[in-house]
């Protein structure tokens, strides 16, 4: 699975590609000082699978979340968006 990451250079960038490294992502393409829909734009288009898993530079995915994702494309094909409810691991609530 292609992983994009695109940042504005954020404190956190550094912190998601080290999460990213545990789940066993080593090579997540960092999209750079992109606006939104450029950086979408460029992600969809420059994927070289059907799926793509769009982390946010200020995301810290847990180790079993990029596993997760395989799975779930290849149980649900025909799924076109898979939106994730995010985690506030100090209140322990979603976000």
């Amino acid at each position: 699975m292609n992983v994009f990451v695109p940042t504005l250079k954020r404190s956190s960038f550094r912190y998601c590609l080290k999460a990213l490294r545990k789940a066993g992502c080593h090579d997540p393409r960092v999209v750079k000082n992109m606006r939104w829909t450029d950086a979408c734009n460029f992600m969809a288009d420059s994927a070289d699978r059907d799926w793509f898993l769009r982390v946010d530079d200020d995301m810290l995915l847990c180790k079993w979340a990029v596993n997760f994702f395989n799975m779930l494309i290849s149980k649900y094909p025909e799924v076109a968006v898979i939106s994730c409810n995010l985690f506030d691991w100090r209140t322990k609530t979603p976000i």
